[in-house]
């Protein structure tokens, strides 16, 4: 088992002594996740399937939070935020701004692009090396202001 599921597993058990139910009930769902994927990849999880499921529950949690914002419903924005910080504390760091326009310059200069029909060649690499590090929708508008 992964070294990141097994402390979320932890974690869990803490949350649970705790009183900590939004920790522990947002971790079950990821715990959740990650099992599916495990089951339909008939593979072991490694850590980085165990990101991934993490960006996958963060992203729709974001995409959730915009839907409650515009229907007005403040109490579940609320509880929306505290489950993406859950999530967030089981994520790499975030890139600082000016490190992430770097790799970007770095990306767009090494790979020749030249125009917006390079754009999906340049986010593949860039995919590669910023997922979870960097908010992958900023950086598709800085390659967007650059190549456009």
């Amino acid at each position: 088992m992964p070294a990141l599921l097994d402390r979320i597993q932890d974690d869990i058990k803490n949350a649970m002594r705790a009183g900590d139910t939004l920790s522990r009930e947002t971790l079950r769902l990821v715990v959740s996740e990650s099992r599916t994927v495990q089951m339909n990849n008939a593979e072991t999880l490694s850590d980085e399937d165990v990101i991934n499921v993490l960006l996958r529950q963060r992203k729709l949690r974001e995409e959730s939070m915009e839907q409650y914002r515009l229907g007005g419903r403040e109490d579940l924005v609320t509880q929306v935020q505290g489950e993406i910080t859950v999530i967030n504390r089981y994520l790499p760091a975030q890139m600082a701004e000016a490190d992430v326009e770097a790799a970007v310059a770095r990306i767009l200069s090494e790979s020749g692009a030249t125009g917006m029909q390079d754009m999906g060649r340049v986010m593949g690499l860039l995919q590669a090396e910023l997922r979870g590090k960097a908010d992958m929708k900023k950086v598709s508008a800085l390659v967007k202001a650059r190549l456009g």
